[in-house]
């Protein structure tokens, strides 16, 4: 099954998963040509109706108890798992705990593999391999409870600077170190990227997730493309052809040999586009040339590990760490600890009597990372006061350095944190185009990206796209969105109140989980795209808990008070469950008489 299939199996179920059992079969004849997906959505209803802890999994965090752990705040999360700060109650220590995603976890035969493959990993032990203290199941809820760490993970240090020689090498030779030692006992990381390496306080390198992709791939064919966003920047090329190979030793060699150059040079091996262009570049190009200033042996080194030839890469981990061990003792004792890199953070050129220049104003929005949110709010407040004595056109560069930071979206996932910075980056972007976003954007640069909570209100966003974005909770009260495109779009407690939805697309978006819609409003929206609402309250609930893996009860009382008084609107008598299918079954019987 390839990602297409992947996706509209998830898009199938969580419509399907909404309705009467005795509607299911027609809906996905007519939904599902593809019998491969039809196969997969019914595989996953029959775990539906097998199993009241198909969600269980959230269930059980909203316990705040998991086994005998004790569940604290949400510290991270990804395409395959939660993870959680959590407290061992009986050896009292602080352990993350990650927990997998329910639809992944629903599959015939991936918990077993799962916690077969997650028990392997933890028989590592070795100083630059997070540790795994437990594997387990309780309640339907698949957990791996390990190592606790403080620090940042390598992408985030990266950003997109060059590090000295010497740094580099702290970093990659622990890291060849720790894949020696895993490849050694059979077992591959799977996933190898820089937002899996962690560098802690005290300037220790540690790699994460050791397995857990590899198992999720064996139990389901789509991860090894699917995994997380951003992936396949990292990936093998034979990986990414189509072959259906799996990770191995050799693959994971092309992976280090990419995060490698990456290190000595501030940039990936194979140029800075996007997800699409560099899975391109790396089927059909060569890496670009490292900078003059690289020993010509570690450049030899990278070269033979970004070989497309297998055959001709390096044959094992353990000889590059024969050629990268010659170069230890120009690398630092150890990796510096992040705060310490973060003291090296650029300062603006300008002062207070010198305006700033366009290259001083993208160097400083450069330097803004995810992962700190308080050195970024102080450096967004720099950037708003050095814009707003700057010229128009250095405005126009930031808003464009803003912009593009506001679209990449980090690899390890959005956290609470990261999505207060994007938000205040997309605030600022705002108050510089004064709302008009044509004047930055292009209409689909809004596309597939996290924009939770973010405020669109009052903006121009006339003909933009949202397809497959993520908009919970987010406001485009008064905007104006003639012939915008939310297809696909996940639009839970999503505030249109006043907005022109003249000729929107709501194809496969759940418009009846959004806020403040009246029927002349969602009238002039094209009416051929609004799915069916539910048929009561309860089938709101199930299709709610299918399309974001979260039941109900988990969401604080304003979301659940938000969504209540909405759904009371839109269930009642005449309101828009049944403007909807009035407008359906006018448009069938004037297809009929045509």
């Amino acid at each position: 099954m390839n990602p297409r299939q992947w996706a509209q199996v998830k898009r199938v179920f969580a419509m399907a998963s909404g309705l009467d059992p005795s509607q299911r079969a027609a809906y996905l004849q007519r939904a599902c040509p593809d019998a491969e997906v039809r196969h997969e959505v019914e595989s996953l209803l029959a775990q539906l109706g097998k199993s009241d802890s198909f969600l269980g999994l959230y269930s059980s965090i909203g316990d705040s108890t998991i086994s005998h752990f004790e569940v604290h705040h949400r510290i991270g999360e990804g395409g395959m798992a939660i993870v959680y700060e959590a407290l061992d109650r009986g050896l009292e220590r602080r352990v993350a705990l990650k927990v997998l995603q329910p639809l992944v976890m629903a599959r015939p035969g991936a918990k077993a593999r799962l916690l077969q493959e997650a028990r392997l990993a933890s028989a590592l032990n070795h100083p630059n391999i997070v540790t795994i203290y437990e594997v387990g199941e309780e309640n339907g809820v698949c957990f791996i409870a390990m190592e606790y760490l403080s620090g940042e993970t390598l992408n985030r240090i990266l950003g997109s600077r060059r590090l000295p020689l010497e740094e580099a090498l702290a970093y990659a030779l622990p890291m060849a170190e720790a894949l020696a030692a895993a490849h050694t006992r059979g077992i591959v990381h799977g996933d190898l990227k820089p937002a899996n390496v962690m560098v802690t306080q005290g300037g220790q390198v540690k790699l994460l997730d050791f397995g857990l992709a590899r198992a999720l791939t064996i139990s389901d064919p789509s991860a090894t493309v699917r995994a997380d966003f951003g992936t396949k920047a990292y990936m093998a090329p034979e990986l990414l052809n189509g072959s259906r190979r799996q990770s191995d030793s050799l693959t994971e060699i092309f992976s280090f040999g990419l995060i490698f150059h990456e290190l000595l040079s501030g940039r990936h091996a194979f140029g800075r586009g996007g997800r699409d262009e560099l899975v391109e570049a790396i089927l059909t190009r060569s890496p670009e040339t490292l900078p003059n200033g690289v020993p010509a042996p570690l450049v030899g080194i990278v070269r033979r590990c970004l070989e497309r030839d297998r055959a001709r890469r390096y044959s094992s981990m353990h000889a590059i760490l024969k050629d990268l061990s010659r170069w230890r003792p120009l690398a630092m004792p150890s990796a510096p600890p992040p705060r310490a890199i973060r003291s090296r953070a650029l300062q603006p050129k300008a002062g207070p009597d010198q305006p700033i220049d366009a290259e001083g104003i993208e160097e400083l929005i450069r330097n803004i990372t995810y992962g700190h949110r308080a050195n970024a709010s102080q450096t967004l407040r720099e950037v708003e006061s050095l814009l707003t004595h700057a010229t128009p056109a250095v405005q126009q560069k930031g808003a464009a350095a803003l912009k593009d930071l506001l679209l990449t979206v980090p690899e390890s996932g959005v956290t609470g944190a990261i999505r207060d910075t994007r938000k205040a980056i997309l605030a600022l972007v705002r108050t510089i185009i004064h709302n008009k976003f044509s004047d930055c954007f292009e209409k689909n640069d809004l596309e597939h990206l996290d924009l939770y909570q973010m405020d669109f209100s009052e903006a121009d966003l006339r003909r933009f796209s949202f397809a497959q974005s993520f908009l919970v909770q987010s406001s485009f009260r008064a905007s104006r969105l003639v012939e915008a495109s939310f297809a696909g779009a996940f639009i839970r407690n999503v505030d249109f109140a006043g907005a022109d939805l003249a000729d929107a697309d709501f194809t496969d978006a759940d418009w009846f989980n959004a806020l403040g819609l009246t029927q002349e409003q969602l009238g002039r929206a094209r009416r051929d795209s609004l799915r069916e609402c539910p048929a009561d309250e309860p089938g709101m609930h199930i299709h709610l808990s299918a399309r974001y893996e979260f039941p109900f009860d988990s969401w604080s009382t304003q979301v659940r008070r938000q969504l209540e008084g909405a759904w009371k609107e839109y269930l009642r008598p005449g309101g828009l469950k049944d403007a909807v299918l009035k407008w359906h079954r006018g448009s069938s019987r004037k297809g009929q008489r045509r």
